[in-house]
């Protein structure tokens, strides 16, 4: 059986994997469309009894509400379960602004994946079975 990973090894696995790029995969979904396409950049990271939050460059912001089964691995960080997963980008190619933020929500539910979106370019809500290994994946770019 797999021990979750204390508070020092998450820092200590983003700190040596600061600056480097991953795919970020949400309720098996490649944010960007498909692997290579929208990389993020860690900036940094900080996980407490209820969230982990990571950050990445330039703005891009992950919050990952009661994770559970955080697998910790050389080619990406995975979490097998969260209750609530936001991630949210300023809109690409537009100016930095609070009119440009844009988010993905993901609220899990046994098998079943409510997402929300907003910002300037999109605003959906949709409902959709999910029977994946992870709710979250940072995969290493190729």
């Amino acid at each position: 059986m797999h021990t979750a990973p204390s508070l020092s090894e998450v820092q200590s696995w983003f700190s040596a994997h600061e600056a480097q790029c991953f795919d970020l995969v949400l309720a098996g979904q490649v944010f960007g469309g498909r692997y290579g396409e929208s990389p993020q950049r860690v900036k940094s990271a900080l996980l407490t009894p209820d969230s982990l939050l990571v950050q990445f460059s330039p703005t891009e912001v992950l919050s990952i509400t009661a994770p559970e089964g955080i697998l910790l691995e050389p080619e990406g960080m995975f979490v097998s379960l969260a209750s609530e997963v936001t991630f949210g980008w300023h809109c690409y190619g537009r100016d930095r602004t609070p009119e440009n933020w844009c988010e993905l929500h993901y609220s899990f539910s046994r098998n079943r994946v409510q997402e929300q979106s907003s910002g300037p370019t999109r605003a959906r809500s949709r409902l959709f079975s999910f029977e994946g290994k992870y709710a979250v994946s940072l995969v290493r770019g190729a």
